[in-house]
C-alpha cells in the first residue's frame, strides 16, 4: 500500500501559509492510492460500458521555488486570488523554499486511468 506523503512539518508550515493567504477548506491529508476516487462506478452505470478496469499511476516533480510558483499561477485559485494576499503568500512559500537545505520541494500527482470495453448491443 503506498501513501500519497506523509504530513511533514515543511508541508504543514504550506498548508498554515496557504489557509492564511490562500485557499481555506483544501483536503490536506495523505491519499491512499485505493481512497482515490475513480469512475469506474459511473462508467458501468450508464450500461455502455462494461468491464471497466483502474490503473493509478503516482508520480512526483521536484520545483524550485520560482518554478513553484509558476505553476501556482496556473492554478484558478491563485490567479483569481487578490495580489496582495498572493503576493504574500508567494513571498511565504519562497522562504520556506529557499530555507531547505537542497532549495527544492516535491511535488506529488496521483493519475486515475479508467478504461473500459464497449457493451455489446
Amino acid at each position: 500500500m503506498y501513501s500519497l506523503g506523509t504530513l511533514t512539518r515543511s508541508s504543514a508550515r504550506f498548508r498554515n501559509a496557504t489557509e492564511r493567504f490562500g485557499d481555506k477548506g483544501v483536503p490536506w491529508a495523505p491519499l491512499q492510492l485505493e481512497e482515490a476516487s475513480d469512475e469506474s462506478e459511473a462508467i458501468t452505470c450508464i450500461g455502455l460500458f462494461e468491464d471497466v478496469r483502474v490503473r493509478r499511476c503516482l508520480w512526483s516533480a521536484e520545483y524550485t521555488a520560482d518554478r513553484y510558483i509558476d505553476l501556482l499561477n496556473t492554478y484558478s485559485s491563485h490567479r483569481t486570488m487578490e495580489p496582495s494576499r498572493r503576493d504574500i503568500l508567494y513571498e511565504e512559500i519562497r522562504l520556506r523554499i529557499n530555507a531547505r537545505p537542497q532549495r527544492r520541494i516535491h511535488k506529488h500527482y496521483l493519475n486515475i486511468l479508467n478504461i473500459a470495453r464497449r457493451a455489446a448491443d
